[in-house]
């Protein structure tokens, strides 16, 4: 008669059980961060589509009512568009005549842009710059739109105004160069506003 030999169950020992656990959080943190991160690009290109929106918008209005882009006309647009992806609402830098003056919707030179005539461009002077993520710097700002970024705050000292107001003037270089800082500029120059009517409206 054969006899059975009964085989011990053998399970898991702690060692095993534990490397499986790091495996898997290890497999679980990646997998969050990748999300994370797509999810933070995604963000981005909405905040940015946003910010070309606004810019659109005003340009539209200042062709509209005959005037340089105003402080109105931003608050139309992005009041329109809604706050950007992290719930913070859009800011805007005004930019400068050669005399150092905001410019708003006084500044009547639309129509003349489209007659091509003189244009009164905003100051070119190079310590009145917005200094790009790509290490570019933009002078002759006519305006630019802002997006303080997930943190919902200006990531540099040139920029702590637009922290507690919607438009602030572009009164000294602005720095939005650091590949650290969050916020989503968009500057338009001068010429581009030009740029703009005289391909809308043409020569008169």
């Amino acid at each position: 008669m054969k006899q059975i030999r009964a085989t011990a169950c053998t399970g898991f020992s702690l060692l095993e059980v534990s490397i499986a656990l790091v495996i898997i959080g290890l497999l679980l943190a990646v997998g969050v961060l990748s999300w994370n991160t797509l999810a933070e690009t995604r963000r981005l290109a909405k905040a940015r589509a946003q910010l070309l929106e606004v810019r659109d918008c005003m340009l539209r209005a200042s062709l509209l009512h005959e005037h340089y882009p105003s402080d109105a006309d931003f608050l139309r647009c992005s009041n329109a568009t809604g706050l950007d992806p992290w719930g913070g609402g859009l800011r805007m830098i005004r930019g400068l005549t050669p005399a150092g003056l905001a410019l708003d919707e006084s500044f009547a030179v639309v129509t003349d842009a489209a007659r091509d005539q003189t244009l009164t461009l905003p100051d070119g002077n190079a310590s009145r710059a917005i200094l790009l993520p790509e290490g570019e710097n933009r002078t002759s700002i006519a305006f630019a739109v802002v997006s303080l970024g997930k943190n919902r705050a200006a990531d540099h000292p040139s920029l702590a105004g637009l922290n507690t107001a919607t438009i602030v003037p572009l009164a000294a270089s602005m720095d939005f160069s650091s590949p650290t800082k969050d916020d989503v500029v968009l500057p338009v120059q001068g010429y581009e506003v030009m740029g703009y009517l005289r391909n809308v409206v043409g020569p008169q």
